[in-house]
């Protein structure tokens, strides 16, 4: 917990944001956008399973995926650090926690503005990223977070 003003650098850090905010929700949106394109949950897309990704027009929460095999969410997370801002696509996965009580938990954090957009160290071709970057989530999404293995 802060007890007292911000530095000068974390005010630096502050109007950075203000800055880069927008940009960086644009390119958060533009990824779900892309995904709810590809991935309807009407056919398997290159042979995954079928689920669909569905865009959100305002607030904090830009998407959702549904499938069989859970629930998952797309929120945008900006941080200010080190003089720069940091913004992540967050993709969550609906649970039940121990209660049986209803939460979110998060199960990747794609970088903004571009994901890492390689595989085993190999560059994806243009035409492939989505693909991957769809399958990336679903993975996530059924394999859950690391407290549940």
């Amino acid at each position: 917990m802060h007890t007292g003003l911000i530095s000068q650098e974390q005010l630096f850090g502050l109007r950075q944001l203000a800055d880069e905010a927008e940009n960086l929700e644009r390119k958060a949106r533009y990824h779900v956008e892309l995904m709810a394109r590809d991935f309807n949950g009407e056919s398997s897309v290159g042979g995954l399973p079928k689920f669909k990704v569905t865009e959100e027009p305002s607030g904090r929460i830009l998407g959702y995926l549904n499938s069989q095999f859970g629930e998952g969410r797309f929120i945008l997370d900006l941080k200010t650090q080190d003089n720069a801002v940091k913004g992540y696509l967050v993709v969550e996965k609906h649970i039940f926690d121990k209660n049986d009580a209803t939460t979110w938990a998060p199960v990747m954090h794609i970088p903004l503005p571009n994901p890492i957009w390689a595989v085993d160290g190999q560059p994806l071709r243009p035409d492939d990223k989505v693909y991957m970057l769809g399958a990336s989530v679903l993975h996530a999404i059924i394999n859950g977070t690391a407290e549940e293995t």
